[in-house]
């Protein structure tokens, strides 16, 4: 396959009087020049026809502006982020764009019993529930429902404490002109609910995750409790997992396992079948029990209505667990065994096992590329989309990624607005961080010992300041927690308490503390004092261990390809790693690199780094440091001297022999 091209457009400032669609910019704000030229590029790439608009826009452009002045431009639209923080910050700039939070942040009110909507006696019971809007007409309209072609009322008056209060903040939303929304979201309602239908515009914002997103929402994980809860309503059969040999290929293993999965789906239907028969013998027990309280001793009433409540608990149960029955088969189950019918080689499964030698603990099947579901699981949302994104980087990638003609696409791209002097880069390249096979445990933890002394010495140049390290895995950051002689300054988390570690960084006003992390990449933005300076450590290939990305490469290599996904997203990471600190155009921090092939990698891909390359400063410059005020030159030396790697030089010692053998 050839390499795919795109023209790029280095927007210039257009004159206002001479563009309509910033006639809509909000009135609060003067628009700034890069703003100025996305939103006029805009209009004249609609005009022109194109239905996709890619733009490449850096952190200080004011890309949410730009967003509400297009969905204000159209009348309607949506506007999808990735992360919860982006989405809060459309809110508190413009109060007039309203969004819909999942269902388990509303208390159901009829159950009557603190659960979550997303427990709620609609969901979980199948009630018809009186409090959402309904097909009765009444004087209350809620709003007017593209699936159902037809007018939904409410039951009461505006302020009614009757209605149910996730509805309510639904029926809003889906009236008002522009909705924010997060990508899994708006999957999930679009492509099951269906009650947020396609708009004139769908605006991605940190467009470069769309792939990710639709990975994560077609996706299908099936783990052991999935069985347990099957097999628990299934008599004397019971189902298992099916375990491949060792050495069988990924074809003969999603074989295999879709064999299963096709038991698996005709257990899950027999396993409805007989929660619905349970519901119905339980309903029955509870109904004689209501109706036996009018004939019994007043002493036996305490009695029967603790048995009632018992019965509304075993049922509230079992609805629960026929809903989780019956979203694992209709939602992930059933559109995959239709799909994989038709596109095996585009699927992966992955295997976890509980102990080395033991049984399954899932497996989860994975697409390798999303391009032929994107449309019809997402972009249709939109008869014109804008993806946003500080990293777009090359939008043929995005085009091939995402299944979109490139005729029909234009590419708009901003220049970086703030100094590069503002966000300086020494590649200090003090070793290759690559996985060697033969090293031993011993070796590498003497080498990393030996790299956490180097991060020490970069902590020493800023001793008061707030910082962060990109640490790429969790075994890297057990090393760091367990030599580093800053210990005290450092904040480490785990998968689960993430954010809470995120919160305490920000908290600790006026404290040097720097935090240790695989996953801040991107999403966080530590503005200002919040940091001063990151570290990363090595450069974020994607683990070529996983089953999903070796796929994909193979494939691609195949079709000649050229960047690969696996190059394209490693660029994507670096450039989004190091704008973590710079935030404003008065903002500054310093970024060193540790592993030496960051170097190696910006010449090899200059057209995606040179995002990366624009910061580079000589490592000679890290004198002038504030920091390295009564430090010689020997401090210097040793921080950038490169750490002998036993595993590496046994590498080049084989490749020497092969050169003269």
């Amino acid at each position: 396959m050839e390499k795919l091209y795109i023209k790029s457009t280095l927007l210039k400032k257009e004159k206002m009087e001479e563009s309509e669609i910033l006639e809509y910019f909000p009135k609060k704000y003067l628009p700034r020049d890069a703003q100025i030229a996305v939103l006029t590029g805009i209009e004249k790439a609609i005009k022109q026809g194109k239905k996709y608009i890619l733009i490449q826009a850096p952190t200080g452009v004011g890309k949410s502006a730009i967003a509400y002045t297009v969905m204000k431009y159209f009348g309607e639209g949506y506007v999808c982020t990735a992360t919860k923080s982006l989405q809060d910050q459309y809110l508190a700039d413009f109060p007039d764009l309203l969004t819909v939070k999942g269902r388990s942040n509303y208390i159901c009110k009829t159950r009557n019993d603190g659960k979550t909507c997303d427990l709620g006696a609609c969901v979980v019971q199948d009630l018809m529930c009186s409090r959402k809007p309904g097909t009765k007409e009444t004087k209350y309209p809620a709003y007017y429902s593209e699936r159902d072609h037809c007018t939904k009322y409410w039951t009461g008056p505006t302020g009614d404490p009757e209605r149910c209060d996730y509805w309510i903040d639904k029926a809003k939303a889906l009236n008002n002109f522009g909705v924010v929304h997060n990508y899994q979201y708006l999957l999930h309602e679009a492509n099951f609910a269906g009650d947020f239908v396609g708009r004139k515009i769908l605006i991605s914002d940190e467009g470069h995750n769309i792939e990710a997103m639709i990975i994560a929402f077609i996706k299908v994980p099936i783990v052991y409790e999935n069985l347990t809860l099957i097999n628990k309503f299934l008599g004397d059969f019971k189902i298992q997992f099916v375990t491949p040999d060792s050495d069988m290929e990924n074809e003969q293993k999603l074989r295999l396992h879709a064999g299963w999965l096709m038991k698996l789906r005709e257990a899950a239907i027999l396993a409805e079948e007989n929660i619905k028969k349970l519901a119905k013998e339980e309903l029955d027990i509870k109904i004689n029990l209501e109706h036996s309280v009018a004939t019994v001793k007043d002493s036996e009433i305490s009695d029967i209505q603790e048995k009632i409540r018992g019965k509304i608990q075993r049922l509230d149960d079992l609805n629960m667990d026929l809903q989780k029955v019956n979203s694992l088969r209709m939602s992930k189950i059933e559109p995959f065994l239709k799909d994989i019918s038709k596109n095996l080689d585009n699927w992966v499964v992955k295997e976890e096992f509980f102990e080395k030698g033991s049984g399954l603990k899932s497996i989860e099947f994975q697409p390798v590329r999303i391009s032929q579901y994107a449309y019809d699981r997402y972009l249709r949302l939109g008869n014109i989309n804008i993806i946003m994104s500080a990293t777009i980087l090359n939008p043929a990638m995005v085009a091939n990624d995402l299944g979109i003609n490139p005729a029909e696409i234009e590419y708009l791209e901003i220049p970086p607005v703030y100094p590069k002097e503002k966000n300086k880069v020494f590649n200090l390249g003090i070793a290759n961080f690559k996985y060697y096979n033969d090293e031993t445990p011993e070796e590498e933890e003497e080498f990393y010992k030996e790299v956490v002394e180097r991060i020490d010495m970069i902590l020493e140049l800023f001793p008061e300041d707030k910082g962060i390290i990109h640490c790429a895995t969790y075994r890297i950051s057990d090393f760091i927690e367990k030599y580093s002689a800053y210990k005290d300054r450092l904040i480490f988390h785990n998968s689960a308490n993430r954010e809470e570690k995120l919160q305490e960084h920000l908290s600790r006003i006026g404290e040097g503390t720097v935090l240790v992390s695989p996953s801040m990449t991107e999403g966080v933005d530590l503005k200002d004092d919040l940091s001063r300076f990151q570290v990363m450590i090595k450069v974020p290939y994607p683990d070529l261990a996983d089953t999903r990305i070796s796929r994909r490469k193979e494939l691609e290599e195949k079709m000649k390809l050229r960047p690969l996904s696996y190059v394209y997203k490693t660029a994507i990471v670096i450039i989004q790693a190091i704008g973590r600190s710079v935030r404003t155009e008065t903002d500054y921090a310093v970024t060193f690199t540790l592993d030496t092939r960051f170097t190696s990698f910006a010449i090899q891909q200059p057209e995606l780094m040179r995002l990366f390359t624009r910061h580079v400063r000589n490592n000679k410059e890290i004198s002038k440091l504030e920091g390295m005020k009564g430090k010689d030159a020997f401090f210097l030396n040793k921080l950038t001297r490169k750490i002998f790697r036993k595993a590496e030089h046994r590498q080049k010692s084989r490749h020497i022999k092969r050169m003269f053998n």
